[in-house]
């Protein structure tokens, strides 16, 4: 059974790893049943999700009340952001942050916790039920595992962290008071240490798991569906040298990549920018402020999964940008490995020694530069734009192993081998 918060119809990153692992884990002798809200708060839809919910899964939908049904403006309804992503522009506003940062706890989920802790312990017995996975963020998915572990000792419950807990910027942000934070802490240690299993989505995250207590636990990086790529990758057009972004993106992450792009543009007439989907308004307030960039730039609205394969292939370079927080050299987008598939270069700002530095590397897939050195985000775009000008070929090295039938596999062998 896994227990997610994202299911389709929902959108964006977060529903796309249990999705795709589910489709294949059917032909390895499991049957997965997914346990999900039948009315959760996302406004960020994606019918095209739905045609990879293979037949062969049971979908079981529980109703679920959030707060963000009494304080709306609390979450944005134009598109599925991080609940940090709120502009504090009044006192209002500053008030709802502070209360879901402090009595929301872990997040405003929490209200599903115990009714559905309920509901499943009665089904782990009629259905036969032996293994439960529950993926965060939101966290909460974590605590109806740990109650279902306290009443049934013999599941096997594994815990998926998408992203860290105390470690995650989105937290942080928000700036829980300190008695907060220790609830925080506790909670983690908890789950942490009595999850039979722990997943998460790069070898540092592991490790800083294992450091909490963390028993059996296991790297599984996020991937690309080759179902999903099976698109024809076209050539390049000669004509315009294309950077791509699609997805959430905030002007602090962007500014020394937008003062390279500022300088670099008047010497690369073929230079263009596209963004698309959750590129915040103090981004766009910033590109519209500088004339090189605004006339450069193309804006995009958000682009349904099964077009995104094509957006990348129209692309001449990929866009990362890695979170700013103490687990940033773990971070992995889960985009890095869809890019992979893409078969385009990618130019990736963030940690030079981090996880997703190393992964580059090793798959000769593109550029890795410092998030806040301007001179070296220009001087790889320079060297990136002057291959494209010589069509330089390009193909990454070694990206088998991310495909979502091969982490199904090696998956289901991890499962098997469970300790209860």
């Amino acid at each position: 059974m896994i227990v997610t918060y994202y299911w389709p119809p929902s959108g964006g990153g977060g529903v796309q790893r249990w999705l795709k692992l589910s489709k294949y884990l059917v032909a390895h002798d499991l049957h997965p049943i997914v346990y999900t809200p039948s009315n959760p708060s996302f406004s960020l839809q994606d019918a095209s999700l739905a045609a990879d919910v293979s037949p062969m899964i049971e979908v079981w939908r529980r109703p679920i009340w959030e707060p963000y049904r009494l304080l709306g403006s609390a979450k944005p309804q134009t598109q599925q952001v991080h609940d940090s992503q709120v502009p504090h522009t009044t006192l209002w506003q500053k008030g709802l942050i502070f209360l879901r940062a402090n009595l929301f706890v872990p997040d405003p989920r929490m209200g599903w916790v115990r009714p559905s802790v309920a509901y499943l312990s009665r089904a782990v017995i009629a259905h036969n039920i032996s293994i439960c996975i529950t993926t965060g963020p939101p966290h909460s998915m974590h605590l109806i595992g740990y109650g279902l572990k306290k009443r049934h000792p013999s599941l096997g419950w594994v815990a998926d962290f998408r992203d860290t807990w105390t470690q995650w910027e989105v937290l942080r942000a928000l700036r829980p008071l300190p008695m907060v934070w220790r609830m925080h802490e506790r909670m983690e240690r908890r789950v942490v240490q009595r999850c039979d299993g722990l997943l998460t989505v790069s070898r540092q995250w592991e490790k800083e798991f294992q450091t909490l207590g963390a028993r059996h636990t296991r790297t599984l990086y996020n991937g690309f569906d080759e179902a999903d790529f099976a698109v024809s990758r076209s050539a390049l057009s000669a004509k315009t040298f294309t950077l791509l972004h699609l997805g959430r993106l905030n002007e602090p992450h962007a500014v020394a990549f937008l003062a390279a792009l500022a300088r670099i543009c008047v010497r690369a007439p073929k230079l263009r920018l596209r963004l698309g989907g959750g590129a915040t308004q103090a981004l766009r307030l910033h590109i519209q402020s500088v004339p090189h960039l605004a006339k450069i730039t193309e804006w995009m609205e958000y682009v349904p999964h099964s077009e995104i394969p094509t957006r990348y292939a129209e692309a001449s370079v990929l866009l990362l940008f890695a979170e700013r927080s103490p687990s940033a050299m773990g971070h992995i987008p889960a985009k890095f490995f869809e890019y992979l598939a893409a078969h385009r270069p990618v130019l990736a700002m963030a940690p030079p020694k981090g996880e997703l530095a190393q992964w580059i590397h090793r798959t000769k897939s593109g550029e890795v530069v410092p998030q806040d050195d301007p001179h070296a985000i220009e001087q790889a775009l320079w060297r990136l734009y002057t291959a494209f000008e010589a069509q330089t070929p390009f193909a990454p090295k070694g990206i088998h192993a991310f495909s979502r039938k091969a982490q199904a596999a090696t998956l289901a062998k991890w499962l098997h081998d469970l300790p209860a």
